[in-house]
């Protein structure tokens, strides 16, 4: 693989890791609102389970979170509907431990996407400057 794909490869998946935690932050801020429905943003080729219920989403306020066409990558990200088997009363669907579980993983994701990228920048430089000869 060359420099350039792997690059982009980390660039779409520091993406998405981004707004995955956008997606998941706004989950645990609505745990208490009435009627609420969890949704995750999962990234088809990092290996996730397939959803069960594809929505298409609306935005109707500039400060919305945006579906997968502004990820660029709508071919392999989708916003789906969290399914949980014991909504509250009030029919809102957060899992708060569950919620906070899928931020920890992502935060690990988003923090190792970084490492490599940090890795991949140190060889370039080293590959520009000469050193480690």
């Amino acid at each position: 693989m060359d420099t350039k794909s792997v690059l982009s490869a980390l660039e779409r998946g520091l993406t998405f890791c981004a707004r995955r935690q956008q997606v998941l932050a706004s989950n645990i801020a609505n745990a208490q609102t009435p009627g609420y429905k969890a949704f995750d943003l999962v990234m088809k080729d990092l290996g996730d389970e397939e959803p069960e219920g594809r929505i298409q989403l609306v935005a109707t306020h500039f400060n919305h979170i945006r579906g997968p066409a502004d990820l660029e990558m709508a071919g392999e990200v989708e916003m789906v509907e969290t399914v949980n088997p014991y909504p509250s009363l009030d029919g809102n669907t957060v899992d708060v431990d569950r919620e906070m579980a899928k931020l920890s993983e992502n935060d690990l994701r988003y923090q190792t996407l970084v490492k490599v990228l940090v890795k991949k920048f140190d060889r370039i430089r080293m590959a520009i400057t000469g050193e480690g000869r």
